[in-house]
């Protein structure tokens, strides 16, 4: 190691801290020196995929007390149904019409959707009417990962998947 900073560019005689929080560290190493270093291969990038985007998109918003990235999930509480807050935007320049609905649901969960049909304005956001909760087997759901499918037209077959975990 030839010379350790901090986040705000200031040297660390003693070298890197012991124990490591979220502040940056920058580390200036002799040329060549990564090479021997046991590093994680960077991600593939992943192939181009042909086709337009869609122009409808679809979000779940969760407050930030409930998601639990380390799981890259969202805890929610089963005592009743749970109100998602669900939302269809459209980047077009035309009204659209069409569908959304329910692609794959985890066991054990029940989501309060089979197929909507909605029609969202230009450049407008439209909220779903969605509740999850449990599929009264007297079990706790697992976690996992549901998927939500948009059926549009020319605008798109826009998709969301979100993984919800019990309390």
């Amino acid at each position: 190691m030839e010379a350790v900073y901090d986040y705000l560019g200031r040297p660390l005689a003693g070298g890197p801290p012991e124990t490591l929080d979220s502040a940056p560290l920058f580390v200036l190493l002799p040329q060549g020196k990564t090479r021997e270093m046991p590093l994680e291969t960077p991600l593939e990038v992943s192939a181009l995929r042909q086709g337009s985007p869609s122009a409808v998109v679809l979000q779940l918003q969760m407050p930030q007390s409930a998601t639990n990235l380390d799981k890259q999930a969202h805890k929610v509480d089963l005592k009743d149904a749970v109100e998602l807050d669900v939302f269809a935007y459209n980047f077009s320049d035309e009204a659209v019409t069409g569908t959304v609905s329910v692609e794959d649901a985890p066991e054990g969960w029940r989501l309060m959707l089979s197929q909507m049909k909605i029609e969202i304005e230009p450049m407008g956001r439209t909220r779903l009417p969605i509740r999850v909760g449990t599929a009264n087997s007297g079990q706790r759901p697992s976690d996992g990962w549901f998927r939500l499918r948009g059926e549009f037209a020319d605008a798109g077959r826009p998709v969301l998947a979100f993984r919800l975990e019990p309390k």
